[in-house]
């Protein structure tokens, strides 16, 4: 963060995907000097006050602890309600052991792609021939037909796809893991089991798994297929026709999106 004059600007700080999902930000955050928050006004009006130059989507200060989250297009962040202080990062509701930051930005995300023509695929595609395979996890190895996922581990959709995948065994999976900070050593470490597929399944299911020594990094082929594709969210299905589909809704709509390919 850099102090300049009386604007402090807040450069992109985030791209994870989101973890579900992955999302880059930039606010401008308006100094007291500029704007003066009237402290009698509703903790709605206060960050929008503060926030003057950054474009509200909406304001919720309900069922957040002591923070309001606040939705600028597809980004979320958190305010007090005096709207003296900011936070960028995820809330999870430990009552519930739900990560609210990422129900935010799957609903996001879905809303965003209803507002598509396709409701699903994204414009771009990639070649299914520059996929660096050899760094994927298999799963259902004897499928006829081939799919690649861009994964998080910490992804609540991602588990929820990997717990739905002997329901699909004609369908090859290469699961590709991204990684930052402490879920890229779990991630390796994963790549590096025996049988890695069942170390997988196993962290989704039990977030616990037998940790074996590793030098292996598999996360970098993951990220920069990210990067290549500019990853919105987590999963992230690539068909070897080369189209892209993001986010999981069913494994039914997912089965008919992989093996008709004309069907939406």
């Amino acid at each position: 963060m850099n102090f300049t004059h009386n604007t402090l600007s807040l450069h992109p700080l985030i791209r994870t995907s989101l973890l579900s999902s992955i999302v880059t930000f930039s606010l401008t955050f308006v100094s007291e000097a500029e704007t003066l928050v009237d402290l009698n006004r509703s903790p709605e009006v206060r960050i929008e006050q503060r926030f003057a130059n950054t474009e509200i989507s909406s304001v919720s200060c309900e069922n957040f602890g002591t923070l309001c989250e606040v939705i600028s297009g597809t980004s979320v962040f958190y305010v007090n309600p005096n709207a003296t202080h900011a936070f960028i990062g995820r809330v999870f509701d430990l009552e519930t052991n739900r990560d609210l930051t990422e129900l935010t930005i799957n609903k996001l995300k879905v809303s965003s792609l209803d507002q598509t023509s396709d409701h699903n695929s994204n414009d771009g595609s990639i070649s299914w021939a520059s996929l660096p395979l050899n760094d994927a996890i298999t799963r259902n190895n004897n499928g006829t037909y081939e799919v690649a996922v861009i994964s998080d581990i910490n992804c609540g959709y991602c588990r929820k796809f990997s717990s739905q995948i002997d329901r699909i065994p004609e369908i090859k999976v290469y699961e590709f893991l991204i990684g930052t900070g402490s879920t890229k050593d779990i991630s390796n470490q994963i790549a590096c089991s025996e049988a890695p597929d069942q170390a997988l399944e196993s962290y989704y299911s039990t977030r616990q798994f037998q940790s074996p020594d590793c030098d292996r990094d598999i996360t970098a082929s993951a990220n920069k297929i990210a990067e290549q594709i500019d990853l919105q969210g987590t999963p992230t299905f690539i068909r070897p026709d080369g189209e892209i589909l993001i986010g999981f809704e069913s494994i039914q709509r997912l089965r008919d999106w992989i093996t008709k390919p004309t069907a939406q």
